[in-house]
């Protein structure tokens, strides 16, 4: 009998600018501080060995948000995401960073709408008017 299971996902990028690797860690850290309310971040962990660093992340079972679906999350991303008092949030706002679970993989009973941002790697400091400006290209503008 299966108590458990669980698939992760592990991104590896390597990066020529200690600088910015260092950046990018103190991003993840945060990134565990903070909710965006209805968008959820997997699960994850890193580590770094020397110039690279390795994202651990939980597989999300789903379907990323496809252009037929985007105008049904629209307001839950700017709200929550563009929008959110966080120092870091993403800062890039494609549809394909989104995923919507599937019903057979949502772990609570009553799923309640909530989508996941995947692309970790991608948080970071940017001002509410930045990330306005990209969600405006990037979600609105875009597909």
């Amino acid at each position: 009998m299966i108590v458990n299971k669980s698939f992760m996902m592990v991104k590896t990028i390597s990066y020529a600018d200690k600088d910015f690797l260092n950046t990018k860690i103190k991003d993840l850290e945060q990134l565990k501080q903070y909710k965006f309310n209805r968008i959820l971040i997997p699960n994850f962990s890193y580590g770094v060995f020397e110039n690279v660093l390795n994202i651990h992340m939980e597989y999300i079972k789903g379907s990323q948000i496809s252009k037929e679906m985007k105008n049904n999350y629209k307001d839950m991303v700017y709200e929550d995401m563009v929008c959110s008092e966080n120092p870091i949030s993403s800062r890039s706002y494609w549809r394909e960073n989104f995923i919507v679970p599937h019903a057979d993989a949502r772990p609570w009973k009553n799923y309640n709408g909530k989508i996941y941002f995947i692309d970790l790697e991608d948080i970071g400091f940017c001002s509410v008017e930045e990330r306005k400006e990209k969600f405006k290209k990037d979600w609105l503008d875009k597909r």
